[in-house]
């Protein structure tokens, strides 16, 4: 899994394949999903995924969401 992260700008992230897994629930192949600046997530996957993210300027630690 990736580090809780807060978002200091918006993050594209389109799954091409495999499942990824947010606070938000699970992504199939073909979600696309779009994290607004101060949005903070620690995705994971379980089975794998093929992802395309695109993140406008970097991110910052974050404590976990709860």
């Amino acid at each position: 899994p990736a580090a809780p992260h807060r978002h200091t700008s918006y993050e594209i992230i389109l799954v091409l394949d495999g499942e990824l897994i947010t606070e938000d629930g699970r992504h199939p192949k073909n979600s696309l999903l779009v994290m607004a600046p101060g949005s903070v997530h620690a995705p994971r996957t379980e089975q794998g995924a093929l992802m395309l993210v695109v993140w406008e300027a970097p991110v910052e630690p974050a404590e976990p969401v709860k």
